[in-house]
């Protein structure tokens, strides 16, 4: 593509091609302002709608001050033969896509980088919110990690725009990223794009950073066989449960409410991994003493409600049943069948 010669940037290089638009890198020609850029440019040969999502973009960009969110720089005018925008650039920068399933991938296996890495995404998510906007697109592709592992959400391309007269919305078109957007926007679907379509697709970013692994399809394999406990993740990936029931999941009535509830829920297991808090799984399942980490722990029938040398004088009806470790020797009682229930309910999640 060639440029205008009244243009100020001149073109280095091409960055990087995709579907809807060719980035390249680009310098000031009038030395106002030093380094390297990204240029933008809309093709010729653009149709109404591109033309449209185009200037939808550049007002999302601009509409939003986000760390988190690319900065543009300068963009042309309505008027305007030629349509671009110029964004920082980050020569370091990679995409998550391209670190999935790579040996660089900082968040593989990692409970706290995975879950800042959701936390940043999550205040994304409020600011565009604030602004009225809908991304409908995060994936990985659409997330650049700088070398501090700090994020950058770019490309808004197929965003949704509110005011107080017009909502932009895309029908039926399937646009998005198979297996990251949320169910309601794909194809025929019909559901209403929000905020909860845009954490929808945080929740699977954030089990592809930690796994190492391009997305699924369907929900309600992270609750199950591709879960954290049962993918052999880290102890304390498993605690990332709580930030997938309140994203991933088919219906958006099941995901949280506002991004600041998933702000919350953020803090709250962000506490429990810093804290080694222990999974329920490694209870239940394992039969790993919370206390020591090390032994089995086991019920003792000796100590059952009724029995005389009961040391917790459990009372009867109460379903709690005592157990002891068989390498530190410390004492508990647990709700066993309650216990139960809620790994069978989680399973059952979608």
């Amino acid at each position: 593509m060639e440029f205008p010669t009244n243009l100020r940037w001149k073109k280095v290089e091409e960055l990087g091609k995709g579907g809807q638009a060719t980035v390249f890198s680009v310098k000031d020609t009038t030395g106002a302002l030093k380094g390297t850029y990204a240029l933008k440019p809309l093709k010729p040969d653009a149709d109404t709608q591109a033309y449209k999502r185009f200037q939808d973009e550049v007002s999302a960009i601009k509409g939003v001050d986000h760390p988190n969110i690319i900065k543009i720089i300068e963009s042309s005018k309505p008027e305007d033969a030629f349509h671009y925008y110029v964004m920082e650039f980050h020569k370091d920068a990679q995409s998550l896509k391209s670190l999935l399933r790579s040996s660089n991938n900082p968040f593989h296996n990692d409970a706290l980088k995975s879950l800042n890495l959701f936390r940043q995404l999550v205040s994304v998510i409020e600011a565009i919110k604030g602004a009225g906007i809908v991304h409908r697109d995060l994936s990985p592709g659409n997330v650049l990690i700088l070398p501090n592992e700090t994020l950058k959400v770019i490309d808004f391309g197929i965003c949704q725009i509110e005011d107080d007269e017009t909502r932009i919305t895309l029908v039926d078109e399937g646009l998005g990223t198979r297996n990251y957007t949320a169910p309601e926007l794909e194809a025929g679907a019909g559901g209403t794009a929000s905020f909860k379509s845009d954490l929808y697709s945080a929740g699977k970013i954030l089990w592809s950073a930690v796994t190492n692994r391009l997305a699924f399809a369907k929900e309600k394999l992270v609750f199950n066989n591709l879960s954290m406990y049962k993918l052999g993740l880290d102890v304390m990936t498993w605690h990332l449960h709580h930030i997938f029931e309140g994203t991933i999941r088919d219906n958006p009535d099941h995901r949280f409410d506002s991004p600041n509830a998933a702000m919350e829920k953020v803090m709250l297991v962000n506490g429990a991994i810093n804290m080694k808090g222990f999974p329920l799984e490694l209870l239940v399942l394992e039969h790993r003493c919370k206390f020591c980490f090390i032994g089995e722990v086991a019920s003792r029938t000796d100590w059952m409600p009724g029995s005389p040398k009961n040391p917790f004088q459990i009372p009867d009806g109460l379903n709690l049943i005592p157990i002891v470790c068989n390498h530190c020797l410390s004492w508990d009682v647990i709700d066993q069948l309650g216990l139960q229930k809620e790994l069978v309910r989680r399973n059952a999640l979608n």
